[in-house]
């Protein structure tokens, strides 16, 4: 396949930072669909852009073959990977053979979990399978108060005869290791560590302090077998990528995005690659962060729509929701600390279908790049989303990718067809009927993201991207009622772009269970440095010494209450006074989250949190106009909520900064589509950001 080079030139004024290496960044996002490509270059402030087909099969082959369409890869000094390694192995049940080991009479917490169900109401509701088979579910003689003293202690004879049994079964992989109040006091799973490493020799281990020293024993069970799960496959494929990225580029320093929107070293990520779960769609967030920032945008909820699923978040002032309530598929949590992504199965490979009462359904099935949409001649016939648009000329099928490759338009007619025959409806209106759907799923999802951070999805800017996110941006402003949209520089691959953005990261926290009348300053104040400690430490270990900032954040809740709000605490030790200053501004975040709060009500100290972030240097992404016309290039039939109109196409590339193009439109450029809809009108701004915003209509 040929990719798609697009170019931006960016003036940048300011200087680089001293610890800065000049030479080339590059951002690459593998996707389900695509492989998606970002370099900028610090020395000639310009970005250069290109997408490649995932190899699903063959990562690895997938990005050298992507790299390969580059021409400047001597200059490369550093590259930020997202991969979905991890995700994948979970998703698809293909990880490893995981061995359990917990306090004995405690090894069936991963298979009870919660009493409760994803549908209260579905007779035919099946709770996920854990990612450990019962079988392989050891209990040790060992036991920790909840106040950390030795009740039990570990009886080691037992362990290794465990250990010498899970060696001979000869299927087990990797071992987790989880024992009660382990989060208090390790020494039991860090000897048992020891133990295991002795007994067992070559086989990985997991144990929970390291992977999330938290209360909570279903999840924090559940946290560690899936890093257990994953850690086999992801450090057997990982080395092998960043191997095959060394032969086209050997002097490149290579690090690994996290769930945090932060980076990490591929060592790191091997010992830890839990941590990688939510990889890709981090990026997105982080490039929305500089781009809101870059532009005053206050108040955005973005969409990150690709062939597989949409991701949905928000950044307020620059800043984005940080969570550890995160489910791989309902009933499975991981609760790492990650950026707060709501992901759906709805993306442009979504596969339409019709279910057994006659009714269009949308997704959450996926054509995935192999065979991909039926459009792509690569061996599909399920009608998804991108034939939709297709069928309806939304995405030109004569100028995908800037014209380097051919949509296949009656194959995308024909699955259409397929499904347009069973509802008894046009093709043209069955395609219809299938964006719509599509719109309402993702609608759907960021509706119940607002209002669930206690906001108004009325009051924000909505943010696509993604290489289907553009193409259904503005009808989500309807759907939502909000009144200006956004469409980013390299919306085809914001979230590589968002790498070459990011900063280095590492969240560490520890549960401290404590109550406002009888509070433990000492513990507090011990915890905390020693979660600074491990923060420093650990970027130590990254190669960064200097520039460093460190901000404590404590979970808290009304006694009674099952869940915690994150509030920051801005002081060096916790004290009495200070303690009244950390409540009163729990109360305010309370407020502002449910609308009321109870003043004097005794609070509970539940978790401690420390985030460290060493800032790297950002691009400034301002595009250089060359010649500009407000003149359409073409016209052509495009569907839109009316019916058919004959629709001006603009060349993006080619707008000039602050005209207002009306709808009903249609602004192209090489990895995206941006219908504008009548009574819309959207604009170029000179960081080269599309903003679209409904006007009266004359």
């Amino acid at each position: 396949m040929n990719s798609d080079l697009e170019k931006m030139q960016q003036p940048n004024t300011s200087a680089p930072s001293d610890h800065a290496a000049q030479g080339i960044v590059l951002g690459i996002d593998i996707g389900g669909t695509f492989t998606d490509y970002v370099a900028y270059d610090k020395d000639a402030k310009t970005a250069t852009a290109w997408k490649y087909f995932s190899n699903a099969e063959d990562p690895a082959a997938g990005i050298f073959d992507g790299l390969k369409e580059y021409q400047q890869l001597d200059r490369i000094v550093k590259i930020r990977l997202g991969t979905t390694i991890a995700t994948n192995a979970i998703l698809e049940r293909n990880g490893a053979v995981v061995g359990y080991i917990a306090t004995k009479n405690f090894t069936d917490v991963p298979h009870i979990g919660r009493g409760d169900r994803k549908g209260i109401y579905d007779a035919f509701w099946v709770k996920p399978e854990s990612l450990v088979n019962r079988k392989n579910c050891f209990g040790v003689s060992e036991r920790i108060s909840s106040e950390g003293d030795t009740l039990v202690d570990l009886n080691e004879a037992e362990l290794r005869t465990v250990a010498r049994q899970i060696r001979e079964q000869s299927n087990i992989e990797v071992i987790a290791v989880n024992f009660l109040f382990s989060y208090i006091s390790p020494k039991h799973e860090q000897r048992a560590k020891e133990i295991l490493e002795e007994e067992a020799p070559g086989i990985p281990v997991s144990i929970s302090y390291d992977v999330l020293p938290k209360w909570k024993e279903f999840e924090r069970s559940s946290t560690t077998i899936a890093d257990a799960y994953v850690k086999p496959i992801v450090n057997d494929r990982l080395p092998k990528i960043i191997e095959k990225i060394g032969q086209l580029v050997p002097r490149a320093d290579v690090a690994i995005m996290k769930s945090n929107g932060g980076e990490t070293t591929v060592g790191l990520a091997c010992q830890q690659p839990v941590q990688l779960l939510l990889s890709g769609p981090s990026g997105g967030v982080v490039a929305t962060q500089h781009v809101s920032k870059a532009n005053g945008f206050d108040r955005v909820m973005t969409f990150d729509m690709g062939g597989t699923s949409s991701d949905c978040a928000i950044c307020i002032e620059g800043d984005v929701n940080l969570t550890t309530d995160f489910e791989v598929e309902w009933g499975l949590p991981v609760q790492i600390p990650m950026v707060d992504v709501r992901t759906i199965g709805a993306g442009g490979g979504s596969i339409a279908w019709v279910d057994n009462g006659g009714m269009l359904q949308v997704g959450p099935r996926s054509a995935g790049s192999t065979p991909g949409p039926a459009c792509y001649g690569r061996g599909g016939t399920e009608a998804t989303v991108t034939d939709a648009n297709v069928v309806l000329s939304r995405i030109d099928h004569n100028n995908f990718l800037g014209g380097k490759v051919t949509l296949d338009l009656e194959a995308a007619r024909s699955a259409i067809g397929v499904i347009a025959d069973q509802l008894g409806l046009s093709i043209e209106q069955t395609a219809k009927a299938i964006i719509d759907i599509a719109n309402n799923n993702v609608a759907s999802e960021l509706r119940r993201m607002a209002v669930e951070n206690g906001h108004d999805p009325r009051n924000f800017s909505l943010m696509g991207f993604g290489g289907a996110g553009p193409v259904h941006v503005a009808d989500l402003m309807r759907l939502l009622n909000i009144k200006s949209g956004t469409v980013p520089v390299f919306p085809g691959q914001f979230s590589a772009f968002g790498f070459t953005c990011a900063d280095a990261r590492i969240d560490s926290q520890r549960t401290v269970q404590m109550r406002s009348g009888s509070l433990d300053f000492d513990r507090l104040n011990d915890v905390a440095a020693s979660l600074r400690n491990t923060v420093t430490e650990e970027f130590s270990r990254q190669g960064y010494a200097n520039g460093v900032e460190i901000k404590l954040y404590v979970d808290l809740r009304y006694e009674g209450q099952n869940y915690e709000l994150s509030v920051p605490f801005g002081f060096d030790r916790f004290d009495q006074d200070n303690m009244e200053a950390l409540r009163n501004d729990f109360d305010t975040e309370f407020d502002e989250k449910y609308g009321f709060c109870l003043p004097g009500e005794p609070i509970e100290i539940v978790n401690l949190s420390v985030t460290g972030v060493v800032a790297q240097p950002k691009p400034d992404i301002e595009a250089s106009l060359g010649e500009t016309t407000s003149e359409p290039k073409t016209h052509r039939e495009v569907w839109f909520e009316g019916g058919s109109v004959k629709a001006p196409i603009y060349d993006r590339a080619r707008l000039p900064v602050g005209v207002q193009i009306h709808g009903p439109a249609v602004i192209e450029e090489d990895v995206s589509t941006v219908p504008i809809n009548a009574g819309q009108s959207v604009e170029r701004q000179p960081s080269g950001v599309l903003v679209i915003k409904e006007i009266q209509e004359v």
